[in-house]
């Protein structure tokens, strides 16, 4: 539990790197990739701690990031709606790796504050469940 609770902490701690990005004092282009490269790694952390507490909490062995979402809708940490949301993250994460394509960068941009959202409903949720066992 306590490795667990560790990668949560991780995760909150990147999450908030993200959130941070609006107070960052950037010119446009530069606040959008230092977004775009906070998002991959809180993502990294935070499907990791999912990872993690699906193991530990709900006895779910899930080794990839979107079977890890799948499996968090099925324990009722996320909704199908919020499902769907997760998974876009996912894709929009492997799609970093085109972010020489500005068009693509300005779209996966626009959405990071819902996958901000969404990463922070999850972890708020994943902490309030393990405090209670």
């Amino acid at each position: 539990m306590e490795r667990l609770r560790e990668r949560i902490n991780l995760a909150a701690k990147a999450l908030e790197t993200l959130e941070d990005v609006e107070t960052i004092e950037l010119p446009a282009g530069a606040r959008r990739d230092v977004a775009i490269m906070r998002l991959v790694y809180t993502f990294e952390a935070l499907w990791r701690a999912l990872q993690r507490y699906l193991a530990v909490v709900e006895g779910v062995e899930a080794g990839t990031p979107k079977s890890c979402l799948r499996a968090a809708r099925d324990a009722g940490l996320l909704s199908d709606e919020q499902t769907e949301a997760a998974l876009k993250l996912v894709d929009d994460r492997n799609l970093t790796v085109h972010i020489y394509n500005d068009a693509l960068a300005a779209e996966i941009f626009g959405r990071v504050p819902g996958h901000i959202g969404l990463m922070r409903t999850l972890l708020d949720d994943m902490s309030k469940k393990i405090e209670a066992v």
